[in-house]
């Protein structure tokens, strides 16, 4: 099934490229049903695309075409550049510089977007989705209050969009206002309960206040809607350990290792667990795999290295940082650590010496010589600064 809707996409959208050789109706629009989720659906549609501009590049609608798809891969500057061409071709296209807009505002050049953003709504694209994206720009310019008003009409022309909730959530955080935030993060789960970001700001703004009882609430609402997600049982475990209910966030982090045996986070999440579960073999054994995955981390290594010290691993805490340093050349901690090591193994080294059988507490006397006495008639000499002058009188 999957493979004939391919051929099917592929047939109707080759068809439409034929049927259209030159001049701006040769553009070709892809199919709502025919954009996938996948990378391999995104990499067809663009192949197709790129064929048709190939074939005549005078066509700014297949420009503005594609860079919707490195949009949806996030390659904006790949994006930007074909908006341009297409703009350039024809300069006064509302949704050209909507789309122009947005994607600036991901590169953070927030300026330059309002004035794609305004441009396009001055040639009458007047949509809720201008004015939240003008909204957002505004944000990026810290200008709440011309934020606020772009939200309102927004609001107006959609009020049962949550989008604008989105929007006005972040506003709200930019005014400190942290329980503004949240309320409006949870208009956003009303109105859109499938939507997964509302999920995770919600859950990162209740664990930030503390509030663990939602927290839980909210981490079974996403858990049950999107249980792919593992970064919602991740945060469940948290909770529950900071909770000091250790075994049940044990039992969670287990069932992120099942279904994702690499996870990095988990492990090291789940090793800082056993150590304060006094299980610091387990733990330096699940570091040492997430050091295997991952080697980007400094802290990591030192880390690692510290737990090997303190179970009295010297050879192992030293692999551990040398193999940090060959991946952070130069990292001052790390090759502190190995010279403490070193100098441990040294001190370790020379007290294992071998040296002659001495009965416990018991001194060792010289051999008698003539005129000389034995030990046992050598008194203690004290210290002068612990010899103690007697006066006149003798006392």
């Amino acid at each position: 099934m999957g493979v004939l809707r391919v051929l099917l996409v592929v047939s109707l959208l080759g068809s439409a490229f034929l049927s259209c050789r030159s001049g701006e109706s040769a553009s070709i629009e892809i199919p709502q049903w025919a954009k996938g989720d996948t990378l391999t659906q995104l990499e067809l549609d663009l192949k197709i695309i790129t064929e048709a501009i190939q074939e005549n590049p005078g066509v700014s609608e297949n420009y503005y075409q594609r860079a919707r798809i490195f949009s949806q891969k996030k390659e904006w500057d790949l994006a930007i550049d074909d908006l341009q061409k297409a703009l350039s071709i024809r300069p006064n296209v509302g949704k050209f510089l909507h789309l122009m807009g947005l994607v600036l505002i991901e590169k953070s050049q927030y300026r330059a977007a309002l004035a794609a953003l305004q441009k396009a709504e001055s040639l009458n694209l007047i949509t809720s989705s201008l004015y939240i994206a003008q909204a957002r720009a505004y944000l990026g310019l810290q200008d709440r209050f011309n934020a606020q008003n772009a939200l309102n009409k927004a609001m107006k022309m959609d009020p049962y969009s949550g989008d604008p909730y989105a929007v006005l959530a972040e506003l709200k955080l930019a005014s400190q206002d942290t329980l503004g935030a949240i309320s409006n993060w949870k208009k956003v789960v009303e109105l859109f309960p499938k939507e997964i970001k509302g999920y995770r700001k919600l859950i990162s703004l209740y664990q930030g206040k503390r509030w663990n009882d939602s927290v839980l609430i909210f981490n079974e609402r996403a858990i049950a809607l999107f249980p792919d997600s593992l970064d919602f049982q991740l945060a469940k475990a948290q909770t529950l350990a900071s909770l000091y209910l250790l075994d049940s966030a044990t039992v969670v982090y287990g069932q992120v290792l099942r279904k994702n045996p690499k996870n990095v986070d988990a492990m090291w999440q789940l090793g800082a667990l056993h150590v304060r579960k006094n299980r610091p073999e387990l733990a330096l054994a699940l570091y040492r795999t997430a050091l295997n995955l991952s080697k980007d981390k400094v802290d990591a290594y030192m880390k690692s290295g510290e737990l090997a010290e303190t179970l009295n691993k010297p050879q192992e805490a030293l692999s551990i940082y040398e193999m940090g340093l060959r991946n952070h050349p130069g990292n001052y901690n790390l090759e502190l650590g190995i010279e403490r090591v070193k100098n441990k193994v040294k001190y370790v080294s020379k007290s294992r010496v071998a040296t002659p059988a001495v009965q416990k507490n018991t001194p060792v006397a010289e051999p008698a010589t003539p005129g000389k006495p034995e030990w046992r008639d050598i008194k203690p000499i004290r210290s002068k600064s612990f010899i103690i002058k007697k006066d006149s009188s003798g006392k």
